[in-house]
């Protein structure tokens, strides 16, 4: 069973907070910096909104619900980004990562699931027969959604994940508390690169699940960068 602080944890990651997650999983200081202000900016304007809306009709639901949400944005967003705040906000996506990684439960059956991703930021140069490992918590859908995201100059390019997971891999599928999107969460992954093939919108990349990563290895290691990279006033294992 999804605890309270499991669910709040899975909410918040589906929302914005996942360019803190995962930025903080694969060491990226810069771009954790960013995602931390884009997150801000986000939850300030959620509570802003809220408070001028009631928290029951900005998120559709009971008084109740609605007031146990606002109090968790509240808790979680300081007034400004500081050395001291922006560390409270990582040690919180510490606690949310365990969190989302203790909700998954073994795979019932296998399992297609796919993912869209910017072709800047997919897999490099992928060879089939080889290995990769994808160190952000991933989320996919059960449904090959056609990617259509821009036109003419702004136009991006994705390619497209397939992702075979076998019975008994950890997953976490979304119930429709959160979003009915079809979703299904994955923890970091190692996977082999099983095919590569032209899709009807672009480059499709079949991925096989191995074995998932060890998060705390993870962790650990982006501790480590991002004392290194802060200084060690900010260094988050004090």
């Amino acid at each position: 069973m999804t605890s309270e602080l499991m669910k709040e944890s899975i909410r918040f990651y589906i929302g914005a907070d996942y360019l803190i997650v995962n930025n903080l999983l694969w060491g990226n200081g810069a771009n954790l910096d960013r995602g931390i202000e884009a997150v801000h900016r986000n939850n300030l304007g959620m509570i802003r909104e809220a408070t001028e809306m009631t928290p029951a009709v900005r998120w559709g639901v009971s008084a109740a619900d609605g007031q146990k949400l606002l109090d968790a944005y509240k808790r979680r967003t300081p007034d400004e980004i500081t050395d001291v705040t922006k560390a409270e906000i990582i040690k919180t996506a510490i606690t949310d990562i365990h969190n989302i990684c203790d909700a998954m439960r073994p795979a019932d059956d296998e399992l297609l699931l796919y993912r869209n991703v910017a072709e800047a930021y997919a897999i490099k140069d992928p060879a089939v027969g080889g290995t990769v490992d994808i160190k952000g918590i991933t989320s996919t859908t059960t449904t090959g959604q056609k990617v259509d995201y821009g036109t003419g100059d702004f136009q991006i390019t994705f390619h497209k994940y397939e992702i075979r997971v076998p019975k008994g891999m950890p997953i976490l599928a979304l119930e429709n508390d959160y979003r009915n999107e079809n979703e299904v969460i994955l923890p970091p992954m190692r996977y082999r690169i099983a095919g590569l093939r032209d899709g009807e919108d672009g480059k499709v990349i079949e991925l096989e699940a191995i074995a998932p990563l060890d998060v705390g290895l993870l962790i650990k290691d982006a501790e480590g960068q991002l004392a290194a990279l802060w200084g060690e006033n900010n260094d988050l294992r004090k």
